[in-house]
């Protein structure tokens, strides 16, 4: 509930215990918080909670969202909204330049400490880090313990953790080098946080912080090129990560590729990404993954996530990794009680920036909660990259505020809230932006698509349309069962209920399945999706848990949140190599599903009965009655149902509109002779087209049937990576 206390109120009520970032020791504003608190005095109640409601509901409608790795694989439940809090932490201008320094010289200390522990290792030989710390260190990576003699730097990117002293200055909490997290939601703070003070943001001196993306993705392409020129990507352990969401933002933004440890293979010492478009190779890899899990042949054998092979493109010196291989050593606690020695060996002095020791006095900052401010602790996270032989300070960071009033920042998955952090300018704003105003435009060329995620596509197509076929069957068939005995046509139903898992009497556990399968498979790639799409799928499991409404009401409410995903892929999908091969999925289906089932009812015997429900499956019945009448027509129904190319159910309309597709796919270009998936897709077309209604026979229906399955195979060999991950998942109604 939100408080009466109007934001003046508030703020002049906040009257921290201790030492405090806004307020000094006499209980006044410092200089650089009063604009922000001046401006928020000025709006009443109602106005404060419908700006901080418009950041909540940027965050909802783009997706933001970390994984609570304690949740394992548990779906939504795993999922957690973004939980950024207000006030926004301010740092002033002549603060921010000590820290610069302080963290600049800390960064280039760790820099030589790695390449100390991976070359010469001075610090073990002249004695200032005992051997067993070294040696006793799994982050120390045997198979790259030389890899520094190449003298390219080891560390490129880095995080490190402050807490506010009582006598503001601040402390190292913790370095983080491994695969520093949060950068992105950095940004996606700055963004919502913009959508609720647009107008302080646009007045006040905050630093930008793209300038600082935009030089670091300079460097990336700058090493690509000293090593020859090839592909940059982001390597992710997947959507499984607490932190995917981050990884897709991130790579997008800088416009990179987003690949996982499967999607690359390791040839001639050289890294490539497997593209449906060819391989495609690689030259720097900015690493989201532990390092032990990169590379099964030489690190972690048991991994499941890295590229065999990994380590020996490392040693050739094709391919950079940010951060390297190794890197994690420099988290270690064993290190902290050596580390002014450490600096004094490779640096030749010491740190302004320290760890710190003990439990000493900190300093609060201000919290917005029920519409007050309290004080709470904080953890702030400010990122360094190297850029152009220098490190770079990133003007704000990742501020953690407290669940509580306790003394620890803790974590976001145990409660805590994150923070934008604004960075005062003592001159002109820098105004870089990722986009530039000065050179002229020109449409950028999307990255190849990873094979595996058009395998992810393709089968998300065919199992959203299988889905769809066995909701229209289980409509059918209950609509049919007035208590009457089943005749031939429920037969032909039941027997098509069967292919697809379902029971005729209890369906709703077979087409949860289905459901549970596209929903799994989405998951793998659902960076490809918008969130629209995304919170539309995810809806229809929860449609088909037991009690509740009838199974015909049931149906129709999956069959209106499959329209609307399909109407999403179809209204908002760029029409890429991914929609594509999404597309692909969902014709072959449609057609595979439609031809077997067809097949069943056709026999003569069966009546004008199994007519009918040929025209159901169809949604033709009222456009037959329109354009023919009453009566049912045998040679007109097999028309419309199989080869009226007006009817979009129909084959023949599944066949031409599944050859335009393929047409478009990589390899299968204009001017070059196509290939086998697209010469078998164009003679189904082509049989279709020239059909008529007497040829229309359960024969002819089941090769059609067989054709598509051929067809779907070819492309499986043809473009995508082999595995049998969704391929199984089809045919065992999970993903593993």
């Amino acid at each position: 509930m939100p408080s009466d206390l109007s934001p003046r109120t508030s703020l002049a009520a906040y009257r921290p215990a201790g030492p405090d970032i806004m307020v000094g020791p006499d209980g006044a504003l410092r200089p650089h918080y009063r604009f922000l608190a001046d401006r928020i005095a000025q709006m009443d109640n109602w106005e404060l909670q419908a700006r901080l409601g418009r950041a909540d509901q940027y965050l909802t409608q783009a997706g933001v969202h970390y994984r609570d790795a304690a949740e394992g694989d548990a779906g939504d439940a795993a999922e957690r909204g973004w939980p950024l809090g207000f006030l926004p932490l301010v740092l002033d201008a002549a603060e921010w330049q000590r820290m610069e320094r302080g963290l600049k010289a800390r960064a280039q200390y760790l820099e030589a400490l790695l390449a100390d522990l991976y070359g010469a290792r001075s610090v073990v030989r002249d004695g200032v880090l005992p051997a067993s710390v070294l040696a006793g260190d799994p982050e120390f990576l045997l198979p790259l313990a030389n890899q520094a003699a190449s003298g390219q730097p080891l560390l490129t990117f880095l995080a490190i953790d402050l807490r506010p002293r009582a006598d503001g200055g601040w402390d190292v909490v913790a370095d983080r080098t491994q695969a520093p997290s949060g950068a992105g939601f950095a940004l996606e703070n700055r963004v919502a946080t913009g959508k609720a003070f647009p107008d302080i943001l646009k007045t006040a001196q905050v630093q930008r912080l793209a300038g600082f993306f935009h030089a670091f993705r300079d460097e990336l392409h700058d090493v690509a090129d000293r090593l020859g020129g090839g592909g940059i990507a982001v390597l992710t352990p997947g959507p499984m990560s607490e932190t995917a969401y981050e990884h897709a933002y991130l790579a997008r933004y800088l416009g990179l590729q987003l690949v996982e440890g499967g999607d690359l293979t390791v040839a001639a010492d050289k890294v490539f990404l497997r593209s449906v478009g060819g391989d495609r190779v690689l030259k720097v890899l900015w690493r989201r993954m532990d390092a032990d899990y990169a590379d099964p042949l030489e690190l972690l054998p048991t991994s499941q996530i890295g590229t065999p092979g990994l380590c020996r493109a490392i040693r050739a010196g094709s391919v950079r990794i940010v951060n390297a291989l190794g890197a994690g050593i420099l988290e270690s606690p064993a290190l902290a009680p050596y580390e002014d020695a450490l600096a004094e060996h490779l640096t030749g002095g010491p740190l302004a920036m320290r760890m710190r020791r003990g439990t000493g006095p900190t300093a609060s900052a201000p919290f917005l909660t029920g519409g007050t401010l309290t004080p709470r602790a904080l953890v702030l996270r400010v990122y360094l990259a190297r850029c152009a032989g220098a490190w770079r300070v990133m003007p704000g960071g990742f501020a953690r505020i407290a669940a509580d009033g306790g003394s620890d920042a803790g974590s976001i998955r145990d409660g805590g809230r994150s923070v934008d952090v604004w960075v005062l300018s003592d001159g002109i704003r820098d105004e870089v932006t990722l986009l530039s105003g000065t050179r002229p435009f020109r449409r950028q060329r999307p990255g190849p698509l990873p094979a595996r995620a058009a395998d992810n596509l393709f089968w998300l197509g065919r199992q959203v349309e299988r889905l769809d076929q066995a909701t229209r069957l289980v409509r059918l068939y209950r609509d049919r069962a007035d208590g009457t005995l089943p005749g031939p046509v429920d037969a032909a139903l039941r027997h098509g209920l069967a292919r697809f898992g379902v029971m005729p009497r209890a369906p709703r556990a077979g087409l949860l399945a289905l459901a549970e399968t596209a929903r799994a498979i989405a998951f793998r790639i659902r960076d490809r999706f918008s969130p629209d799409g995304w919170r539309v799928l995810s809806e229809v499991p929860r449609l088909l848990e037991p009690g509740g409404k009838d199974d015909i009401t049931v149906a129709n409410n999956v069959l209106g949140r499959l329209a609307g995903f399909t109407g999403l892929v179809a209204e908002n999908m760029y029409r890429l190599d991914g929609w594509r091969f999404l597309q692909c999925g969902r014709k072959i289906e449609r057609g595979i599903a439609a031809s077997q089932t067809l097949a069943d009812l056709i026999a003569p015997a069966l009546g004008d009965d199994a007519l009918d429900a040929m025209l159901e499956l169809a949604d033709s019945r009222l456009t037959y009655r329109r354009r023919y009448s009453v009566e049912l027509w045998r040679p007109a129904v097999l028309d419309m149902a199989v080869l009226d190319p007006l009817n979009p159910r129909s084959l023949a309309t599944v066949a031409q509109e599944l050859e335009a597709v393929m047409l478009a796919l990589p390899g299968d270009e204009a001017d070059s002779p196509p290939q086998a998936p697209l010469a078998r897709a164009a003679r189904l077309s082509v049989r279709l087209r020239t059909a008529t209604a007497p040829e229309v026979t359960e024969a002819f229906l089941r090769r059609i049937g067989q054709d598509l399955a051929d067809i779907s195979d070819l492309l499986a060999a043809t473009c995508f990576t082999p595995s049998a991950g969704p391929d199984a998942a089809l045919k065992s109604g999970r993903v593993e």
